[in-house]
């Protein structure tokens, strides 16, 4: 059956038509090996989904499986969302909720659906833990030295782990201007992360603040490429750590189009979602290279 893929590729959290955070999506992935699997992955370069029958007796919907070029991941919300979309786009749901298992666990999407609009995405997440990063100040200036920043460039705000599946280093700083301009040395990413026990480093800057937009950027420990767009898991991170100095019921989070990307995700609560009707759409039906090969 794996010969019979098929892969659709949908930008997810988009802010345009042009934006958004890509994943490509296998929406029968019955048949496909982990090595399949990852050389979809490794094909496009982007965080990739695979919708499977869901395990026997897990009393889910789907299984839902991810990989980045290097490696499997856990779970990816950008992926879920995008695969959640495509699967409704192709009439493959019947009601309005529907439970996947993933290997981080049981997640709940639910879709909004309004006559005359685009529907809407959402998916659970776990509740957002936030810790002090371990090494301290030692940790922290290495941080700011590869970033290529001062530590005058950081924001009034702790540099902080967090997580709501996979840890990610939250490293706050004092504008728009400085994430944007950021050039960090790859080449020691990760060992710094995994001396920080984490993922990757999530810097983010305040936008506004009244409307509680933030603009942010990912550089992920190990997955095959210098910089990721940032996921959906990620949005209710900053929320998480936001809320501790200002009251916030929603949290929108941008990505700069200094890199070409265009693209926006909200958070509030235990869901992270699309924003519009752009937030997920397919680019078109491919083939999955995998199987293309066979």
């Amino acid at each position: 059956m794996a010969a019979e893929a098929r892969l659709e590729f949908v930008r997810v959290f988009s802010a345009g038509p042009e934006g958004g955070n890509p994943a490509p999506i296998v929406v029968d992935a019955t048949g496909m090996s982990d090595a399949d699997m990852q050389e979809v992955a490794q094909s496009y370069g982007h965080e990739s989904g695979f919708v499977l029958p869901p395990p026997p007796g897990s009393d889910c919907d789907f299984e839902f499986r991810f990989w980045v070029p290097n490696h499997e991941m856990s779970m990816c919300g950008h992926a879920t969302v995008g695969a959640v979309w495509l699967l409704e786009r192709l009439g493959r749901l019947k009601g309005d909720r529907l439970a996947i298992q993933t290997k981080s666990g049981r997640v709940t999407a639910r879709i909004q659906r309004s006559a005359g609009r685009d529907f809407l995405v959402e998916i659970s997440q776990p509740p957002g833990v936030v810790e002090p990063i371990p090494g301290g100040a030692e940790a922290e200036a290495a941080i700011v030295e590869i970033l290529g920043i001062r530590s005058g460039d950081l924001a009034p705000f702790p540099i902080q782990n967090a997580r709501t599946s996979r840890v990610k280093t939250l490293v706050p700083l004092k504008s728009v201007s400085i994430l944007d301009g950021l050039k960090p040395d790859f080449s020691r990413m990760e060992q710094l992360c995994s001396r920080l026990e984490s993922t990757g480093l999530y810097p983010y800057a305040i936008f506004d603040q009244e409307k509680q937009i933030v603009d942010a950027r990912q550089f992920p420990k190990a997955s095959g490429y210098p910089e990721d767009a940032a996921t959906g898991m990620r949005e209710t991170q900053p929320w998480s750590e936001r809320r501790r100095n200002v009251p916030a019921t929603a949290l929108s989070v941008l990505w700069p189009d200094c890199l070409g990307w265009s693209r926006q995700a909200l958070a509030h609560g235990s869901f992270a979602f699309d924003s519009n009707s752009h937030a997920a759409r397919s680019c078109g039906t491919r083939r999955c290279p995998a199987c293309q090969a066979r």
